[in-house]
């Protein structure tokens, strides 16, 4: 009451003001397009679906079907007094607002005509006539198609399964009825195909005259304007699961049947009452019911024997179909080119000769009377030939021809006169495909191979290198420890003897203490000498240079000073191992930084070469020179010359030295590679 009172109030400033308009009728609303209007009316039926759901909404001047999303509806049910803003654009009215305003009993329906139907657009109303068919939607099954004749013409009837059920609407099939509801214009792809009335669930379906129960009680057919069944005799001719062909003396008929599958067979002589339909193909009869009158052998009838090229006319720009065998009992030969099964269960064999096709009807001859045929195997099949055409299409100029079908009157008149081979084009395309997919799969099998063996390469790799690395650091630290022992722990040891000897001689011989005292210092030299030069291959990366002419010079620059190297090199650093060439390094340094400290050289010379598994090396300089027989040794302090002969001997090696004052120093030595 509150909404209602607030919405009174809100039309009644809207008045006063004059900014928008009074409430249009829905007579006006027709009118006015691409336009919202505010409209008021009653609730005559809610079609609820998601997401757009359907009220039907009616006043004294007409009604409407108003499309509304179903989150809108609010629970408006039928009988609701509503207001609703309305946008008219292409022939459809919507909403996105719809409020109840009341509530008050639907008028009762008034009864019209076929010819007065579009003159009570939803409103309500009720109309009388024949109960011709009844099936279910093709496309939303929640509803049911019923044909009802009436004088004026066949009106299509829709109406909701959960109201109307399908198994309640067959019985009433041939009565005469009166539904009540509304007429409203064709819904969705349907729109524009005329008018359609829809039954409400309030008003019970009224059987006005019941449909007769004895087909002998229904009128003989003489009028194909008549709303009943009507009852015509004759013989069978062949059979499907849905529909028969029956000879009568209107011709033949084609008959569907209200029953599934069709009981009759080929030969009977029946009397079926149904609904009669024209066409240019002759009579057809709807929802018939079957009485069989007696059951004979086929006769003997007439056989054409006739070719693919007898039905299909060649004509002026193209091909067209031939009705000369229409009905007719014909034999033909052909290759089966495959089969398939419609949704309601009828299994069809598609025949050709390479140009045409034809459709075989075999539903009622399934295994094990009729074996399953393989595609390419060639048949001879004798039946009658019929020409299937669009039945929804209302005019015969625009029947669409779908294709012909031969329905065999029994499993034997399909003979197969040739199997197809084995090696077919389908199994050499399976093959195919087989091999494709296993070469696929040995292709994706080997590239998962080969990305495993590339990650495991790559994993022993990292293996082999942190292996590698911890042998190189096992072994520098190994020969740091040698050389720390040959040369530091042996001086040392020399330095502790050379204090000792300075302990004993302090009191008695102060000469031969100051003698041993100065061996002792300068062993320490030596041995700090050692020490830096330790440290120094420690930080010297000349053991990585490629080009040993440029790690010789590397490694004995800061020893020479200014001196001028000379270094013609020709050995390739990788046919020496690296401890040869870390000894290489220290020989050719401490020659080097004797012949500038004791020698004061200006010039030095290096020279190396290979022979066979030895590598031989030359140092010269132009220094003072020395007398080798006269040099002071290990005894007087001097180790270089002693650390020289030593390192040459631990690679069994050579060496000669060649010497005199002012005539400069040559040393040449061998070394195992």
């Amino acid at each position: 009451m509150f909404g209602r009172l607030c919405l009174q109030i809100a039309l009644f400033a809207v008045l006063l003001h004059g900014e928008t308009r009074a409430d249009i009728s829905i007579h006006e609303l027709s009118a006015s397009h691409f336009a919202t209007n505010t409209v008021s009316g009653q609730v005559l039926d809610v079609i609820d679906s998601a997401p757009i759901s359907t009220v039907i909404l009616f006043d004294r001047s007409g009604g409407i079907p108003l499309y509304v999303d179903t989150p809108n509806l609010k629970g408006v049910v039928r009988g609701d007094l509503v207001t609703a803003h309305v946008v008219h654009q292409h022939w459809t009215y919507t909403t996105k607002s719809i409020s109840i305003t009341g509530r008050r009993p639907i008028p009762e329906p008034v009864e019209i005509t076929f010819n007065e139907l579009s003159r009570r657009i939803c409103q309500p109303a009720s109309i009388r006539g024949v109960l011709q068919s009844v099936r279910p939607d093709a496309v939303n099954t929640c509803w049911n198609w019923m044909s009802l004749a009436t004088p004026g013409g066949t009106l299509p009837v829709a109406a909701r399964e959960a109201d109307f059920p399908i198994a309640t609407l067959r019985p009433l099939l041939d009565a005469e009825i009166r539904l009540s509801g509304y007429a409203q214009p064709m819904v969705a792809w349907r729109a524009g195909l005329g008018l359609q009335f829809t039954p409400v669930k309030d008003y019970p379906i009224e059987v006005l005259h019941a449909p007769p129960t004895d087909i002998r009680d229904t009128s003989p057919f003489d009028s194909l304007q008549h709303p009943h069944r009507q009852r015509l005799s004759g013989l069978v001719l062949a059979t499907s699961r849905e529909r028969f062909f029956m000879k009568t003396t209107w011709g033949v008929c084609e008959v569907y049947v209200t029953e599934h599958p069709c009981a009759v067979s080929p030969g009977d002589q029946v009397t079926v009452a149904g609904f009669f339909n024209a066409s240019f193909q002759g009579h057809r009869i709807e929802e018939a019911r079957v009485q069989i009158d007696a059951r004979d052998p086929f006769p003997a009838d007439d056989v054409v024997r006739i070719g693919f090229n007898d039905l299909f006319n060649v004509s002026q720009g193209g091909e067209a179909m031939s009705l000369d065998y229409y009905h007719r009992i014909v034999t033909l030969v052909g290759e089966v080119k495959g089969s398939f099964l419609s949704p309601n269960g009828q299994k069809t064999v598609l025949l050709g000769d390479g140009h045409h096709t034809l459709l075989i009807d075999v539903s009622l001859f399934g295994p094990p009377k009729f074996p399953d045929i393989r595609p390419g195997a060639t048949v001879e099949v004798t039946g009658l030939c019929h020409a299937d055409f669009d039945r929804d299409s209302a005019k015969p100029a625009e029947l669409q021809f779908r294709s012909f079908v031969v329905f065999p009157r029994a499993a034997g008149d399909i003979r197969v006169l040739a199997q197809p081979s084995w090696w077919s084009t389908g199994l050499l395309l399976s093959v195919i495909g087989v091999l494709l997919a296993l070469l696929l799969g040995i292709g994706l099998w080997n590239r998962s191979l080969a990305v495993l063996s590339r990650r495991r390469a790559e994993q022993l790799s990292l293996e082999q290198l942190n292996v590698s690395k911890a042998e190189l650091k096992i072994s520098e630290r190994t020969r740091i420890a040698v050389e720390l022992h040959d040369a530091l722990s042996q001086n040392l040891t020399g330095v502790s003897l050379q204090l000792d000897a300075v302990r004993r001689f302090a009191d008695d011989d102060h000469a031969r203490m100051l003698r041993h005292l100065d061996m002792a210092m300068r062993t320490l030299k030596s041995c700090r000498t050692e020490l830096r030069n330790c440290l120094w291959d420690l930080r010297n990366r000349a053991l990585e240079e490629p080009d040993l002419n440029m790690a010789i010079r590397q490694s004995i620059s800061p020893f020479v000073g200014d001196a001028r190297l000379e270094i013609r090199f020709d050995v390739p650093r990788e046919r020496l191992s690296d401890d040869t060439t870390h000894a290489l390094m220290r020989i050719i340094r401490e020659l080097a930084s004797n012949a500038v400290n004791h020698g004061q050289a200006t010039v030095i010379r290096i020279v190396g070469a290979t022979d066979d598994d030895r590598l031989l090396c030359s140092i010269s300089d132009n220094g003072s020179g020395f007398d080798p027989q006269r040099s002071p040794g290990v005894a007087e302090g001097h180790f270089g010359l002693q650390g020289i002969i030593d390192r040459i001997n631990q690679l069994h090696g050579e060496m000669k030295l060649t010497s005199s004052r002012h005539s400069g120093t040559t040393v040449s030595f061998s070394l195992k590679k």
